[in-house]
């Protein structure tokens, strides 16, 4: 996880995240083992691209509710920026009527991402069981 953060880039194009859960739903359904903790983490800015302009696909809300109460997927959201929609936010990672704070976590910049991701790489290796290699912090992200 540290290690993809640390070499993402920004497309700077349309962001259908009722698509992009959607596509992780299938192969959550598909491709994990019957019994695997299932976690999803959204990187986001909060700010969905409106629905007309993704190709009539899934509604984001839609999606969340879904996951998180069909499919038993534990959803933490990521909020990048200084713009963040703080009630979409919260939407995606405290979907009614169940309320996680510790699920939401806005961060101002990417900087403050890398050091999110840690905490988030350590709850997700603690609720999961798995084993967590830090990698050191990089000197300078850009976008």
């Amino acid at each position: 996880i540290n290690d993809k953060v640390d070499n993402m880039n920004w497309q700077g194009s349309l962001t259908c995240t009722g698509e992009g859960i959607q596509k992780v739903r299938e192969t959550f359904k598909s491709g994990t083992r019957q019994y695997a903790k299932r976690m999803l983490v959204i990187l986001t800015d909060a700010d969905p691209t409106p629905l007309s302009k993704c190709h009539g696909g899934p509604f984001w809300k839609d999606e969340v509710r879904e996951a998180s109460y069909l499919d038993a997927i534990q959803i933490l959201a990521v909020g990048v920026g200084s713009e963040i929609h703080e009630d979409t936010l919260s939407g995606m990672g405290n979907p009614w009527p169940h309320k996680h704070p510790e699920n939401v976590l806005p961060v101002d910049g990417y900087e403050t991402l890398v050091t999110k991701v840690r905490a988030t790489s350590t709850l997700v290796c603690q609720e999961t069981g798995g084993n967590l290699t830090l990698l050191p912090t990089p000197g300078h992200l850009t976008p």
